[in-house]
C-alpha cells in the first residue's frame, strides 16, 4: 500500500495538525508536584490521541509535512510495506514504541517511535482502526492544587522549595505504580528549614497573624527529637536538630536543656520565622 498516495485522496482531519512539543523545562517545573506515576511495558492507546513528541526536530511540523520530510521516514515506509502486521499485532512491539501522558491528556512520543506513529495514524485511518497495541506508556498525574499552594507560600516565606516524598511503590513484570505527596521546604531569614506537608501549609496560611505564632511553635516542636529519640543524649543536655539549608544544605546544631525547648530559644526562633514571613 502506498500510504502517501492513498492519504492524499482522503485528507483526514489530523494531517494538517501541527505536532506539539513535550516541553522538558515545563515538565521539570511540574515534577515536584507529581503525585502518581504509572508505567506499562505493553499496553494499548488510541493512536489518534497522539499529538506530539519529545523530539525537538519535529515540533511545529504537520503530520503531512512529517510524512514527507522525516529523516528516516522512507526507511520506515519501506519496512511498513514489507511487514504491515507489525502495526496490527498485539504483542509487545520490538523495536519499541513509547509514549508519555500527563493528567490524562494527549499522548507524546517519548524515546522511540516518531516515524512509526505517523505511519500508524495514516494506516489506521485508512483501515478504520483506532487502537495501537503493544506499546510502552508512562503516565503522570500532577497535583494542581499543590502548585497553587506553592505560589501562596512564596508570598509568605523568603524561600520555598517544593519536592515530592514517595509514599508507595507497586510493581510486577511489565507494570509499575508510584505515589507521592508534595512537600514544601520553607526557609526563614536565619536559614532554618521546615518541611511542610500540604495540610500543614494550608493550616498555616489560613491562620490570622495572632494565631500564626502558635502554629509555628507546634511545627517547630515536631522538628525536634523527643526524649525517646536516638539523638537524645544520655545526660539529657543536648538534642541535635538537623536543618537542611536551602543554599548549601549545611547541618546546624542547637542545644536545649533536658530535651525541652527553652522558652527564650523558642521565642527567638519563632521571631526569626515571622521575620522571614513579613520581612521579605
Amino acid at each position: 500500500m502506498d500510504l502517501k498516495a492513498e492519504i492524499q485522496k482522503q485528507k483526514p482531519f489530523f494531517l494538517e495538525q501541527k505536532i506539539r512539543f513535550w516541553d522538558t523545562e515545563e515538565f521539570s517545573r511540574l515534577e515536584p508536584f507529581i503525585i502518581e506515576t504509572t508505567w506499562e511495558d505493553s499496553t494499548s492507546i488510541n493512536i489518534f490521541l497522539v499529538e506530539g513528541t519529545r523530539h525537538p526536530d519535529y515540533k511545529g511540523l504537520t503530520w503531512l509535512e512529517f510524512l514527507d520530510k522525516g529523516k528516516r521516514m522512507q526507511l520506515n515506509l519501506d519496512l511498513f510495506r514489507t511487514n504491515p502486521d507489525y502495526y496490527l499485532g498485539t504483542d509487545h512491539k520490538m523495536p519499541t514504541m513509547s509514549y508519555l501522558q500527563l493528567d490524562g491528556g494527549p499522548y507524546f512520543v517519548d524515546a522511540d517511535g516518531n516515524h512509526r506513529t505517523c505511519i500508524a495514524k495514516i494506516f489506521f485511518f485508512l483501515q478504520g482502526l483506532t487502537m495501537l497495541h503493544g506499546v510502552t506508556v508512562t503516565r503522570h498525574r500532577v497535583d494542581r492544587d499543590a502548585m497553587e499552594l506553592y505560589g501562596r507560600l512564596l508570598k509568605r516565606f523568603r524561600f520555598v522549595r517544593p519536592w515530592k516524598r514517595k509514599l508507595s511503590r507497586q510493581d510486577t513484570a511489565g507494570w509499575m505504580r508510584e505515589t507521592f505527596e508534595p512537600v514544601f521546604e520553607v526557609v526563614d531569614k536565619r536559614g532554618r528549614v521546615f518541611n511542610l506537608s500540604k495540610d500543614d501549609a494550608l493550616t498555616l496560611l489560613s491562620q490570622s497573624h495572632s494565631t500564626f505564632l502558635g502554629k509555628l511553635v507546634n511545627l517547630f516542636r515536631r522538628n525536634i527529637p523527643g526524649k525517646g529519640s536516638q539523638n537524645h543524649s544520655k545526660g539529657g543536655d543536648i538534642d541535635e536538630c538537623r536543618f537542611d539549608s536551602y543554599a548549601d544544605r549545611l547541618c546546624r546544631r542547637d542545644r536545649y536543656t533536658g530535651g525541652k525547648v527553652a522558652e527564650n530559644q523558642k521565642s527567638k526562633i519563632v521571631a526569626n520565622i515571622i521575620g522571614g514571613l513579613d520581612g521579605r
